[in-house]
């Protein structure tokens, strides 16, 4: 199907969530959008005559007043809420001393929490009510202004002012959540593992606030989403075709196209055609999108203040289709392990694991999320080969009789075939190009993290009319980042639209004079 313009006002590079909501917000607020999906994989494969999800897939922004906004603009409150159903257990955790539910009544989890924790009862309970305090004044912060980060002078006045006077001071840290408790205590362990899976960040360098308000959009807002993540980008989709936006999920571009030091357009890599555009979002990583500038140097000004985001983890998925009477009695929809509190928190030592809603087949997907090492994965090839044992070896430590139930074992990124252990033999895939290592997400760390120590990237950068979006310009925050970074990004490309239309108004103008 051949573009229908050869100029959009703005092209947004990346098929995942954080692009899509860009591309849906721009065109919801009038402009012409070209989406392209830049390498971007479907959220579901087919193997097997089966369908697995590429990574588990919890809707975690349910409780934030910016997705909400987002969502409302774009006409999905009605059916997010049809669609959506809270969890309970929101989560539970597993560990070696412990097996904890979170349940969504906050006084349930209360009692939860004196139950299992009587030894330091009122200081945990004072954790919960921060928890509460914290996200209630984030959220009085983020509603100040559209634009997130603050890049003028008096955006970042605006900022200092809505920073005033918080627990948490401008790095998002200035106090100490866990101040009153063990340094070992499983109770820290409670509220920081499900940050680690949420954030688009190092854990390690989550600030305090992030941890908490990770924790919160679990305890407050995590739902299911019928049809998960392929439902949510398919209506997104929908939403820019039906704001006369055009869609190329399978096309990207293979370079900007700069003049004077301004981005006019893009290259695209499968036909070499030359598409104008006022203005190019990159939803992807920064470094991917420095590679599609002919002089990288443009950028220069942007890594000098933020620094180059380096790779830290790889996100790897194990699904595993096994009998409904495998599953324990009373396991949630999604379970956090620590197998070992004195082993580093990666790999097979700290899952996530994410049961499917029984269908009434008499089988059930459960799908196991880890955070590999970089190391692990570039420099051991051999870890990445023996994931598969590794995590499966996990699974059955927590869930003893699991073993004796399973179907089939896939993971699409370990260049493995699928296992089917019924038949106990293999079935190789029908495009394995499109699995294997090169399909991981990628968990960056960041050499500076500004404002709340949530941000990583600026939305604008030095470049004229090249933004960025995306997960990497609130790493810390997870989903509700990506709405946050969408938001801004449409509210600075409306903005620079009407500029420019101002300034085609006035030259005719001036020409209808002379």
């Amino acid at each position: 199907m051949a573009l229908r313009y050869r100029y959009y006002d703005v092209v947004v590079l990346g098929g995942d969530l954080g692009g899509c909501l860009t591309a849906a917000l721009a065109a919801k607020r009038g402009l012409r959008v070209l989406l392209l999906g830049q390498g971007a994989r479907p959220a579901e494969y087919r193997i097997g005559g089966h369908a697995f999800p590429r990574a588990p897939y919890t809707f975690g922004a349910a409780h934030s007043e910016t997705a909400k906004r987002v969502l409302g603009e774009l006409a999905m409150g009605q059916v997010f809420r049809r669609r959506a159903a809270q969890m309970d257990p929101t989560f539970q955790l597993a560990t070696p001393s412990h097996r904890i539910d979170a349940p969504a009544d906050p006084e349930l989890f209360e009692r939860e929490i004196e139950r299992e924790f009587p030894d330091v009862r009122r200081a945990a309970l004072d954790v919960l009510r921060l928890v509460q305090r914290t996200g209630a004044e984030l959220e009085q912060v983020l509603e100040r202004s559209p634009f997130w980060p603050p890049t003028t002078f008096l955006q970042r006045r605006e900022f200092a002012r809505a920073t005033a006077h918080r627990v948490f001071d401008r790095s998002g840290a200035g106090f100490d959540p866990f101040a009153q408790l063990p340094s070992s205590h499983p109770l820290r362990t409670l509220v920081g593992v499900p940050g680690a899976f949420a954030a688009n960040l190092d854990p390690a360098q989550l600030p305090p606030l992030a941890v908490l308000r990770l924790f919160e959009s679990w305890t407050r807002g995590s739902a299911r989403l019928r049809g998960g993540l392929r439902w949510f980008i398919e209506a997104l989709v929908e939403r820019i075709e039906a704001n006369s936006g055009d869609v190329r999920i399978d096309e990207g571009a293979e370079a900007l196209l700069t003049k004077r030091g301004a981005v006019t357009g893009v290259r695209l890599a499968a036909s070499d055609e030359e598409i104008g555009a006022g203005a190019v979002v990159c939803a992807i990583p920064v470094m991917d999108a420095a590679k599609l500038l002919a002089d990288r140097g443009l950028l220069g000004e942007l890594f000098e203040r933020h620094g180059e985001p380096s790779v830290r983890y790889f996100r790897y998925t194990l699904n595993i289709l096994a009998a409904e009477e495998g599953f324990p009695v009373g396991m949630g929809r999604d379970v956090f392990s620590i197998f070992d509190d004195r082993s580093p928190r990666s790999g097979a030592n700290m899952l996530r694991l994410s049961a499917a809603a029984p269908d009434g087949s008499g089988t059930r997907l459960l799908t196991v999320e880890a955070l590999l090492p970089r190391r692990e994965v570039e420099e051991v090839g051999r870890q990445l080969r023996s994931a598969r044992e590794r995590i499966l070896g996990a699974v059955t430590e927590l869930a003893p009789f699991f073993g004796d139930h399973i179907h089939l074992v896939d993971s699409p990124h370990d260049g493995r075939d699928l296992q089917d252990f019924a038949q106990r033999t293999s079935i190789a895939p029908e495009k394995p190009w499109t699995r294997g290592p090169s399909t991981m997400k990628r968990v960056h760390g960041f050499p500076v993290l500004d404002h709340l120590g949530c941000q990583g990237m600026p939305v604008l950068t030095p470049v004229r009319n090249l933004l960025l979006s995306g997960s990497q310009i609130w790493p810390a925050l997870g989903e509700e980042g990506l709405f946050l970074a969408a938001q801004t990004a449409a509210e600075q490309l409306l903005r620079s639209e009407r500029g420019r239309s101002w300034k085609r108004f006035r030259l005719r103008d001036r020409l209808d004079v002379g």
